[in-house]
Formats: structure tokens, sequence, C-alpha cells
């Protein structure tokens, strides 16, 4: 009985370890949101962060004592590497970004860090902020929502017409989405 329980807390944990990393949180700003909570919601997510705390000293701990990388820490120490070595990843004209609404924040900080180096480089960006699917690990689809805001002078083109389906598929598609 408690097995499926227990499972379904570490499942917790490694989203939200994923959400931690992926999103650029640190727990200072994390503790100071918790503070917002009611009182119940605050204890419950006191408790949590003291268990993640200990668990995320000991997993980097392990990742840095077998050199190992998860896949959060190769995106975060790309984009500190693409800022601090002057000739990384300079020299690119065009960058395609597939799946805008899957990107999660160090994902999107990687992508300004390499058009920053490369201020001749040139983005052609696609996604659908209906196609979401990976918020679990910090993806969000609002990367489509401001990205002329995101990426100042970007000519947004919306293909609005859709060539895949017939109609009856896409309004009983339209219908399940609106549901979710």
């Amino acid at each position: 009985y408690y097995g499926s329980e227990f499972e379904c807390f570490l499942r917790q944990l490694a989203t939200f370890l994923s959400l931690y990393k992926n999103g650029l949180h640190d727990m200072v700003k994390v503790r100071q949101r918790v503070e917002r909570f009611s009182k119940y919601e605050k204890y419950r997510a006191t408790l949590f962060l003291g268990i993640f705390e200990r668990l995320f000293a000991d997993y980097s701990d392990y990742l840095e004592q077998n050199r190992l990388y998860d896949f959060a820490d190769m995106i975060n120490d790309a984009t500190e590497l693409v800022r601090s070595e002057q000739s990384c990843m300079s020299g690119y004209e065009y960058i395609l970004l597939d799946e805008v609404q899957d990107l999660s924040p160090n994902r999107l900080r990687l992508v300004r860090e390499i058009l920053q180096k490369n201020p001749q480089c040139r983005l052609f960006a696609v996604g659908d902020d209906w196609q979401s699917i990976y918020s679990w690990r910090g993806a969000d689809f609002t990367n489509i929502l401001n990205f002329e805001r995101d990426f100042p002078g970007a000519k947004v083109i919306k293909l609005e017409q859709n060539y895949r389906s017939t109609q009856n598929i896409l309004d009983a598609a339209q219908k399940i989405i609106t549901k979710n």
C-alpha cells in the first residue's frame, strides 16, 4: 500500500527537480513564495522543500563526485560556456528553433546567449501554443505568445490554415483541447 504512495512522492520530487533546474529557480525565492501560502499549504510545502533540499544536495554531490550530468545541467553549463568563452558558438548565421512552446527557461536562455554572441544571426522559430506537452519539465507555451516581446524585431507569421486534417477531425480535436 505505502509502496505506491512512496512511488508517487518520488515522481513528485523528480518533477519538482526538473522544474527547479530547468526553470532556473533558486531556493530563497521558492521559500519566499511559500510564505504567501495559506497555513496548511505553507506547512505542507515547507515539509516538501525540507525533504527536497536534502535530496537535491545529495543528488548534486552524487553527480559531481561521479562526473555526471543531467540534461538540465548540460543546458545550464552550455549557456555559461557560451556566455564566458569568447569564441564559443560564434560565427553562426542561422538558428532553427523548433517546438518553441516546449522550451523551458534555461533552453530559452541558451538561445538568447547564442544570439547575443552572433548579432548578425537570424532566428527561425516554429511552434504551436496548442501543442505544449512538456510543462512537467518547465516548458512554457507563453514563449510563443511573448515571442515578439522577447525577440524585438521578430516578424511573426501565423499559419492559421490546416491542410492535414478534415474539418470534422479539427472540430473534435478542438473540443478535447478546450475541455482539457
